[in-house]
């Protein structure tokens, strides 16, 4: 089990984050996150793995901000 990075709610360890948390990742955001996943998983060959570490690790970071941003204008805003 690994844990959600904005929450720590247990999840499964293919996921990026619970479910609450994911929802709130704006759709590009998530496109591209699901996209380099995939391609780094196919990958043929230790290179382009690697390339496609390096993206999905962009991706991924993008998207925990993006939700730990929108939590704390939530928070700010009373909500």
């Amino acid at each position: 089990m690994n844990r959600c990075p904005v929450c720590a709610a247990k999840i499964p360890e293919y996921k990026l984050m619970c479910w609450p948390h994911w929802r709130l990742v704006p759709e590009l955001l998530q496109d591209q996150v699901l996209g380099t996943w995939k391609t780094m998983l196919r990958g043929a060959n230790p290179s382009i793995r690697r390339l496609a570490r390096e993206e999905y690790r962009k991706a991924r970071d993008a998207a925990i901000a993006a939700v730990r941003e929108r939590a704390t204008e939530d928070t700010q805003a009373g909500l």
